[in-house]
């Protein structure tokens, strides 16, 4: 008979939610980067805010998602 598949581990989880925090930061970080390059070479200001928003806003969204997926992990745990 088949063993049952056991859950992740929390341990796994949260490097998970981690990482996900990091692969957006470093996005947001990017559009941060190349608004400002567009703001300060004259290309497009308006387009320029835009990336830098944008890039923050990134940056909040996937920090929120690791958040959340953390907590989801430690609760798994506690349970």
């Amino acid at each position: 008979m088949p063993e049952p598949e056991e859950e992740q581990a929390p341990e796994t989880a949260r490097e998970k939610g981690f990482g996900i925090e990091l692969l957006f930061f470093i996005i947001g970080a990017g559009f941060v980067f190349f608004g400002l390059l567009f703001i300060l070479t004259g290309i497009g200001a308006l387009i320029g805010i835009g990336m830098v928003v944008l890039g923050g806003l990134i940056g909040l969204f996937g920090s929120a998602v690791g958040v959340i997926l953390e907590w989801r992990a430690s609760r798994k745990r506690g349970s």
